[in-house]
């Protein structure tokens, strides 16, 4: 995958990279090789050691001394050849971990140094004279569509007939009145029909009790005429 900003690298360096490559892999094969033929080997002589030392001990139990020694030489002759093919399969080993250490190191400079590079390209792209000098078309043209939209706003409000605000204001306050009007008309209690009839027959008593009254002030007079 391509990135966007990546660039096609030219053929002398493809042609590098892929000598180099092929030389990685090739000395990793030959390491591979060998150690494989090492193995192998290494079977082979662990067998002969054992085969030897099975012969030796039958040797011993035939009585056969020498013959049982000189198995013990060649079985210790195999074990010092078994020793050297573990050292160079180790040598081997490390030599091709080396390897391919040195071709992920190699893998990982070039990355860093393709970024750098880049990094560096882009700095120069973007500098801060650059950017200051966006940022102050950016506020310019704010500024401008600020200046726009107020003398557009300006325009809108002077072709507002004021005659016509005035009657519409004028209108707005009658209304107004009339809502309070109505508001304290329908503040005023109404007087329920069981108090109506309340108060009626109080009165009734009342005038009741005051005719009594002077009908018997009326009889104290006249009997105290007749005395």
């Amino acid at each position: 995958m391509r990135f966007w900003f990546s660039k096609k690298k030219n053929s002398s360096e493809c042609i590098n990279n892929k000598k180099n490559n092929d030389e990685i892999y090739k000395a990793v094969l030959k390491n591979r090789e060998a150690i494989d033929a090492l193995e192998k080997k290494q079977v082979q002589v662990e067998k002969k050691i054992k085969q030897m030392e099975i012969e030796a001990k039958q040797k011993v139990d035939q009585n056969q001394m020498n013959n049982a020694k000189i198995l013990l030489k060649r079985k210790k002759l195999y074990e010092q050849e078994l020793e050297n093919i573990l050292n160079n399969r180790l040598t081997l080993e490390d030599n091709m971990i080396n390897l391919e250490n040195m071709h992920l190191h190699k893998i990982a400079v070039n990355a860093l140094s393709y970024s750098a590079n880049t990094h560096k390209k882009f700095n120069n792209e973007i500098n801060t004279q650059k950017v200051e000098k966006i940022i102050d078309i950016i506020q310019e043209n704010k500024d401008i569509q600020e200046e726009v939209n107020q003398a557009l706003n300006f325009n809108l409000i002077n072709n507002v007939d004021d005659d016509e605000i005035d009657k519409e204001l004028n209108l707005l306050k009658e209304q107004s009145m009339e809502e309070k009007l109505s508001v304290e008309v329908n503040k005023i209690p109404e007087i329920p029909k069981d108090e109506e009839k309340v108060n009626f027959t109080n009165i009734e008593k009342e005038v009741s009790k005051v005719k009594e009254e002077s009908d018997d002030e009326e009889l104290k007079e006249l009997i105290g005429e007749m005395t």
